[in-house]
């Protein structure tokens, strides 16, 4: 199925969620495609947010940056990347020379304005969930797959719940999943503790809150 056609089944079931928050678990467990034995329409939900993580990760890949129609490139080493959100609000991102560019250093990781972090975004990704699965593309293949699980599990569960938990509840929720990716090593804990969300903060200063 076209991302297109799912992402407009995902807009319809959460402006539904929306006004009836009791169907969610209702809808989620409806089976569908019996047919072709698919699963549920939790699953199909579950399935958009796959696509629109392959879809993510191959743009930042490509390091390609769309302007008004025209696309550069460039592969040249000591690259950083930026991302850009165009007028359709689809983040594009491109590689730039880090020596021509200065990325604007994390916020200090206020707690007060950690809720942003857990607004869903019109790309029907939570700045959270989006940050995480940026950092993820330059992890080792196995750290790589399983760090997407659990970002693909917090994505779930705020999906889910997002109306009925606190903010306070949605930290914790998301610290829990990464804590339990890191467990004892210290290796994971390096990797992701300075990994930036946004311009709020860093997964450390998440973990703080």
């Amino acid at each position: 199925m076209d991302l297109w056609k799912l992402e407009m089944i995902v807009r319809e079931f959460r402006s539904l969620v929306a006004q009836r928050p009791e169907l969610n678990s209702q809808l989620r467990d409806v089976s569908i495609g019996d047919t072709y034995l698919f699963g549920t329409f939790g699953d199909l939900i579950d399935l958009y947010f796959f696509k629109s993580m392959k879809a993510g990760a191959k743009s930042m890949k490509a390091g390609v940056v769309r302007r008004r129609g025209k696309a550069s490139h460039d592969f040249s080493n000591n690259n950083s990347i930026s991302a850009e959100v165009q007028d359709n609000d689809v983040p594009v991102f491109s590689r730039e020379r880090s020596s021509h560019q200065e990325v604007p250093a994390p916020r200090r990781g206020d707690c007060s304005e950690v809720g942003q972090l857990f607004e869903f975004g019109s790309d029907n990704l939570f700045p959270l969930t989006r940050s995480l699965n940026a950092a993820s593309d330059r992890f080792e293949r196995l750290p790589r797959n399983q760090f997407r699980n659990a970002i693909s599990r917090i994505h779930n569960k705020l999906l889910v719940s997002q109306l009925s938990l606190s903010t306070e509840d949605k930290v914790r929720l998301a610290v829990r999943e990464l804590k339990e990716f890191v467990g004892y090593n210290p290796m994971r804990s390096n990797l992701i503790s300075t990994i930036p969300l946004g311009q709020w903060g860093t997964v450390k200063q998440l973990f703080e809150c």
